[in-house]
């Protein structure tokens, strides 16, 4: 599975309307925020890897996408500041999957 693919399935997670996508911290605790259906854009991208077996290569490199995408900031503290929108996230993750298409293009010698 490539990135760009990790990404778009990441994005599905969260839902059609970010319904499933949530911020703030999580001690992984039954009652917790994540819990169900619910996840941060990081998890997001885990959970394309529990669910599909991607690599760890390609969640490794849709995570760096990601990162790329926000300016290299952290995904974590980028998606728990409490200004974040759901907007704003989609918007991420849909930068980054042509980012990852660009890269995954330049790999097969496609300019």
């Amino acid at each position: 599975m490539k990135a760009s693919e990790v990404l778009a399935k990441a994005l599905g997670f969260c839902g059609p309307n970010g319904e499933n996508w949530i911020k703030g911290p999580s001690d992984g605790l039954p009652g917790t925020m994540f819990t169900g259906d619910n996840v941060c854009a990081l998890l997001a991208i885990e959970r394309v890897q529990d669910k599909f077996n991607a690599s760890e290569d390609s969640i490794v490199t849709a995570g760096n996408t990601l990162r790329q995408a926000i300016d290299d900031r952290s995904v974590i503290q980028w998606n728990d500041a409490p200004e974040r929108t759901w907007p704003e996230v989609k918007l991420a993750f849909e930068t980054a999957i042509v980012y990852a298409e660009i890269q995954e293009g330049n790999q097969h010698g496609i300019a």
